[in-house]
C-alpha cells in the first residue's frame, strides 16, 4: 500500500496509444508501461488528465486500467488509475435528446 514515506517520484503520467481507426492499442500500450517500468520510474499513472478519460467507453476504461495495473505490477511498479471518467460524448449527446434537453 502506498504511504506518505514511500509515496515517491516523479511518477510517468502515460497518454493511452490509439490505433489509426481509434481503438486502444493494447500491445504499444503495454510496451510503453513496461518502458517506463524498466526505465527505474517510481511509479505509473493513467486515465486523468493525460489518459483522454473524456474520449473513452466504459469497456475501453476497463482496458486501459487493466493493462496498466498488470505490466506495471509485473515490474513491481506501482500503478494509479485516474477515476475522472465521463461517459462519451455522444452518449451524452444521445440521452438529452431522447430526455428533450435543449441546452
Amino acid at each position: 500500500m502506498l504511504t506518505r514515506e514511500n509515496f515517491i517520484g516523479p511518477w510517468a503520467g502515460l497518454p493511452v496509444a490509439w490505433t489509426d481507426d481509434d481503438r486502444f492499442d493494447e500491445a504499444t500500450y503495454r510496451a510503453d508501461v513496461r518502458a517506463c517500468c524498466q526505465a527505474g520510474i517510481p511509479g505509473i499513472y493513467t486515465a486523468g488528465t493525460t489518459g483522454e478519460f473524456y474520449a473513452m467507453e466504459f469497456d475501453e476504461f476497463q482496458q486501459v486500467a487493466r493493462a496498466t495495473v498488470e505490466e506495471a505490477h509485473r515490474c513491481d511498479t506501482p500503478a494509479m488509475i485516474g477515476v475522472s471518467f465521463n461517459l462519451h460524448p455522444r452518449r451524452c449527446t444521445s440521452r438529452g435528446i431522447r430526455r428533450g434537453d435543449r441546452r
